[in-house]
């Protein structure tokens, strides 16, 4: 695999890990506002997307927030197959 693949799948992570960063924030701060959490995804991807180098912090950010659409779209398929199974 050559440096520029590498770094396209290693982007690919960030919509993925940006869920998980919440998922932990929120368990370490539980009384967080919940205003504040959709604030921190495109932080959280600039930020990662900057440390790693994979990208530039703007698609970092809009990665991030991706990821949080991502995981958006699961809750509510779990919602609809739990409340359809009922």
């Amino acid at each position: 695999m050559d440096a520029e693949t590498i770094s396209k799948l290693a982007a690919l992570l960030i919509p993925v890990l940006v869920p998980f960063l919440i998922a932990g924030i929120k368990a370490l701060i539980p009384k967080l506002p919940s205003w504040v959490l959709p604030i921190l995804a495109p932080i959280l991807g600039a930020l990662s997307a900057a440390v790693s180098g994979v990208a530039d912090p703007g698609t970092g950010a809009v990665l991030g927030l991706a990821g949080v659409g991502l995981r958006e779209v699961a809750d509510q398929t779990t919602k609809a197959a739990t409340k359809g199974a009922k």
